[in-house]
């Protein structure tokens, strides 16, 4: 990856913790696997907002019919999806 996508990838996981900050977890409470919505991390709510985040960061629309929202249920899985559009 060149420095400007890590830099992308860095921009979008702080994103993601900040978000989950914000819904009242502890970055410490989670690993990049803890199944967010499963395991009652966050709501489908947050989950949205989290995507919507990413689109506009990406300055692209992530799901697609390729894509869905499975896709976005853990951090190291919604990093594989941003790593698709760098």
């Amino acid at each position: 990856m060149s420095r400007e996508e890590l830099h992308s990838v860095a921009k979008i996981k702080e994103y993601i913790y900040n978000k989950l900050s914000q819904a009242g977890i502890k970055r410490e409470d989670i690993r990049d696997d803890s199944e967010l919505i499963e395991e009652r991390l966050i709501s489908s709510i947050v989950l949205v907002q989290i995507i919507a985040g990413i689109e506009d960061i990406l300055d692209t629309i992530v799901l697609t019919d390729d894509i869905g929202i499975d896709e976005f249920t853990t951090i190291h899985k919604m990093m594989a999806v941003v790593s698709k559009y760098l």
